[in-house]
């Protein structure tokens, strides 16, 4: 399956909104980079007020810079919609380590959690 230009491995999640993939950029020479791309849902892709916040989210997004924040890589549009590009960071995401910890004698700890170093 393919998103725009990018061609979707696998699925990474889904919330009320969106629907977020695995992906892959390919360029020359064998050139290939891991990225995420974030949709809509289908079923609300025609739904003007989802359209506009998936819009403004993506344009407030790529203004900021930050090492903890994955930067926005790309807004676009094809035949199923609009998507949004992003920075893959690999590693586990919060739901699934505050599941993790959910039944465990211990509570999160922020020093657990690391940004990547900017620069």
């Amino acid at each position: 399956m393919r998103i725009g230009r990018y061609e979707i491995v696998r699925r990474l999640g889904t919330g009320g909104m969106g629907e977020v993939f695995l992906a892959l950029s390919s360029g020359a020479e064998g050139f290939e980079k891991e990225v995420v791309i974030k949709r809509i849902l289908p079923h609300l892709a025609d739904q003007p007020q989802f359209v506009r916040r998936f819009i403004e989210e993506g344009k407030l997004a790529v203004r900021l810079r930050h090492a903890g924040i994955a930067q926005v890589l790309d807004l676009a549009e094809d035949a199923s919609g609009l998507y949004m590009a992003m920075e893959y960071v690999e590693g586990a995401d919060l739901r699934s380590l505050m599941r993790a910890l959910r039944g465990a004698a211990t509570r999160f700890q922020i020093g657990r959690a690391s940004c990547r170093e900017s620069g």
